[in-house]
């Protein structure tokens, strides 16, 4: 379980992406899976989160990192059916500005403060993710792909949701960025990755 590991791990980038199980599959997101992902969201996260509308106008704004997880039917190897995603947000430098003063609204994000395809990124801001008791086998292969070369120094960003959530956030060395807060659910979370 990821909680296990992530005990003593305390590093989100050092989470081995060795791969442990081949009935998880992670691909890019397809625009025509936007409305299938808001409802995972809602029905996991609550009503608490971004409408649908949101989801779908921030999306197709830019969707280069939203990944949709497949788990393998129990009964079938070649069938697999959506079960989660995780998507970041890309912000640019008037997002990553104002997400360090806390005024990043993630429920309804202002798309100036989001990069457009191919802009380069200031910073990640973790929006929504939903695993659907998978984490464990989902989580090495989202860290893999923020180790590419365009993401790998950027730091990453959150507000926990769920308690679980914030779990695991805290135990993956997120911190929180304003003094006094402990790392609950709303409170605003960081991981440094070394580049300031």
């Amino acid at each position: 379980m990821i909680d296990a590991q992530s005990r003593h791990v305390k590093s989100f980038d050092a989470i081995s992406t060795t791969r442990s199980s081949i009935s998880i599959v992670l691909s890019s997101l397809d625009p025509v899976q936007i409305p299938q992902v808001a409802e995972l969201a809602r029905d996991n996260i609550g009503p608490d989160i971004a409408s649908r509308e949101v989801f779908e106008r921030v999306l197709r704004h830019n969707q280069e990192c939203c990944w949709v997880v497949y788990r393998r039917a129990e009964d079938d190897l070649f069938s697999h059916r959506l079960t989660g995603f995780t998507a970041f947000l890309l912000l640019n430098e008037l997002g990553h500005a104002a997400v360090e003063r806390d005024q990043f609204v993630g429920k309804n994000p202002d798309l100036s403060m989001l990069c457009r395809r191919r802009e380069p990124p200031s910073a990640l801001y973790w929006w929504a993710s939903v695993a659907q008791r998978s984490t464990a086998m989902t989580l090495p292969g989202v860290v893999e792909a923020l180790q590419h070369p365009r993401y790998r120094d950027l730091d990453i960003f959150t507000r926990p949701g769920t308690p679980h959530g914030a779990r695991i956030i805290g135990n993956l060395g997120f911190s929180p960025v304003l003094n006094g807060r402990t790392g609950t659910i709303g409170d605003l979370m960081v991981y440094r990755r070394g580049r300031h």
